[in-house]
């Protein structure tokens, strides 16, 4: 169906997709007819399974030969990862002078070509990405892929705006500082990521170490935008969890599955706030760094698993860090955790680490409370927390009324936990005992 209805052969003739085809306006609406971009994921899922299940043979000495479809379906796919790389938005009619006027048939239809010039991009990287086999090539081609792709997104969020007058916290105002090397996406629509690119992504962008995938990855791991990107779509995947308990995926997967996914993202974003190895290449805007990002998507995953896998936590904590024994207990393994946090805390207020500031004090203490709701009411580890946050308070001179705020908060929590203040009677008054 690709090729038969949406895949242009002949380079001369237009764009290498016919995204018109996909949008019908009828009675002055203009609706998808056709999920173009699903169907061009099943070409890259089929595309990848096979290739999965070849490999497998080809490593047991057995013979593998390729159907004629395959062959054809990787050609389509190569052929689109090219042309795609090298198409302007002016290929599919999309410019900063297209009409996106919310409600009009021309708006609509628009901003449906969009999405999908947008979500095959993003489908084009994974299917470049997954089977790149780590060239420095196919890096740079997803990083073009990606270019495109942000310059459609940001068409997308920037366009309504300036349509609609943009106020004090409009486009201009978020960007103001910002650098065109590394742009802030904001999304507008599910990305077309799976989450089982995610996480092999993150494990390249910060774990791999392999001496071979160096240089390749070097491409992707100096462009900050697409490191920052990356974690945007990680943190999407993992707030569609928490609230749903499933994320928009390609692939169907059983809430264990899920589970996992989640541990291995956690063990990534865990080893990267605690060592903080990336660093932003240039980096000259005003958003959130990488290790920012890392932190804000960690903070996300231990709500989620609070919520999602109340009973799986310890097993979370264990393949976060693997080191822990098997006669570690739930709050040992919880209170190792808070003390990291504690540590980056107070390196902030000392003004002793570079990676975080001031504005993430708040996120480092909502870690630490999802964590105190593993420690027992009168153990060591939570008066160990009560005692931290008591001196910090005392003694810490901080300027930051969002992170006084958020210790103060912690304090409170703590104090309750541990029995230091009680709430009592139907107002609520505190009694300090």
């Amino acid at each position: 169906l690709v090729k038969q209805v949406y895949y242009q052969e002949e380079e001369d003739l237009g764009p290498p997709i016919k995204c018109e085809l996909c949008v019908t306006v009828s009675g002055g609406k203009a609706t998808r007819r056709e999920p173009l971009v699903q169907l061009v994921q099943c070409l890259q899922l089929c595309m990848g399974h096979f290739q999965a299940k070849a490999a497998s043979r080809e490593r047991e000495g057995q013979e593998v030969s390729a159907p004629p479809v395959m062959g054809e379906a990787n050609s389509i796919l190569q052929s689109l990862v090219e042309r795609m790389a090298s198409a302007d938005m002016e290929d599919f009619e999309l410019d900063r002078s297209a009409d996106f006027t919310s409600g009009s048939s021309v708006g609509d239809k628009n901003r449906i070509t969009c999405l999908a010039v947008a979500g095959t991009y993003e489908t084009l990287l994974e299917y470049c990405y997954s089977t790149g086999d780590f060239r420095k090539e196919s890096c740079v081609q997803c990083l073009k892929l990606f270019d495109k792709c942000v310059k459609v997104y940001d068409l997308l969020q920037e366009k309504p705006r300036r349509q609609e007058g943009a106020g004090p916290g409009g486009v201009a105002a978020r960007r103001a500082g910002s650098s065109s090397s590394a742009p802030v996406v904001t999304k507008v629509a599910c990305s077309s990521l799976s989450l089982r690119c995610i996480i092999s992504l993150l494990h390249s962008l910060f774990i791999d170490v392999t001496p071979s995938h160096q240089e390749p990855l070097k491409v992707l791991r100096e462009s900050s935008g697409f490191v920052k990107y990356i974690l945007e779509v990680a943190q999407q995947k993992i707030q569609q969890i928490h609230d749903k308990g499933v994320c928009s995926e390609p692939f169907h997967y059983s809430p264990s599955k899920i589970f996992k996914s989640c541990c291995s993202m956690g063990k990534i974003l865990f080893r990267q706030v605690e060592t903080g190895s990336h660093r932003d290449v240039g980096r000259r805007d005003k958003g959130k760094s990488v290790q920012e990002l890392c932190l804000d998507v960690f903070s996300l995953l231990l709500q989620t698993i609070k919520i999602r896998y109340p009973s799986d936590r310890e097993a979370f904590f264990s393949n976060v860090n693997p080191d822990f024994g098997e006669e570690t207990k739930l709050s040992e393994k919880a209170h190792f955790f808070i003390k990291h946090f504690q540590r980056l805390i107070t390196a902030v207020l000392n003004g002793t680490v570079r990676e975080f500031v001031s504005r993430d004090i708040p996120t480092l203490v909502a870690c630490i409370l999802q964590l105190t709701s593993d420690l027992a009411p009168e153990s060591s580890e939570l008066e160990q927390v009560f005692q931290w946050v008591s001196s910090q308070c005392k003694e810490q001179h901080i300027d930051d009324l969002n992170a006084s705020k958020a210790l103060l908060s912690l304090l409170l929590s703590t104090s309750v936990q541990t029995g230091a203040i009680k709430v009592v009677g139907s107002n609520g008054r505190i009694l300090f005992i």
